[in-house]
């Protein structure tokens, strides 16, 4: 997030913008190196609810502020497994919590949805959503098998972004802002319709 790695995995409500991103991420994976980039792109579906009552027993989307998830605690664990040291007056607070903590974390979810803050631009006109992840060595589908994929082969990509050009859904409305607004008429003076790159044929 703004480069950033955390535990949330990027999600939208609205198929248009989970198409974009899934189009346009292939998109530009062809025109950086066609190689290597894979032969289709997907959109995966799931119900929120249902994968919460999958891995929490509860089927309720809490918003993420909401959540008690001992996010500092656990960053904190991660460090100190990994040889690291925390300054005296952290792990003296740290030693104090650390006991219940473990216990904590074994009875915590791999994963589970969780609304976002509305406080970004960005979000809302991505019509985000989240999933945070507590074991990231587990794939969400490994977790819950009734997530659905749809591929999208990479002939039809380009149909797929003139679809989406035609909806009015381009970076100047996904990235709200100057920023967007420049990708956007980039994208324009590059963008040639119904036309797949040479090298993918």
């Amino acid at each position: 997030h703004y480069g950033l790695p955390t535990r949330l995995l990027d999600w939208s409500t609205n198929f248009l913008s989970a198409l974009y991103f899934a189009v346009e991420g292939w998109w530009d994976l062809m025109l950086r190196d066609a190689a290597r980039a894979p032969k289709a792109c997907a959109v995966w579906l799931f119900c929120p609810f249902d994968l919460n009552h999958a891995t929490t027993k509860d089927g309720t989307v809490y918003p993420l502020d909401e959540v008690d998830f001992p996010y500092v605690e656990m960053i904190h664990f991660n460090y100190l497994k990994g040889g690291g040291r925390l300054n005296h007056y952290a792990l003296k607070k740290w030693l104090k919590q650390y006991s219940g903590f473990q216990e904590k974390l074994k009875r915590l979810p791999s994963a589970f949805a969780v609304l976002p803050y509305n406080g970004d631009n960005r979000m809302q006109f991505q019509d985000a959503a989240f999933t945070f992840h507590y074991d990231l060595s587990q794939p969400l589908e490994a977790i819950f098998p009734k997530i659905r994929k749809i591929v999208i082969p990479g002939e039809i990509v380009p149909i797929a972004r003139e679809f989406l050009r035609n909806c009015g859904i381009n970076e100047g409305v996904v990235y709200p802002g100057l920023d967007g607004v420049a990708r956007h008429i980039r994208r324009s003076f590059n963008y040639i319709p119904f036309e797949t790159p040479k090298s993918y044929v």
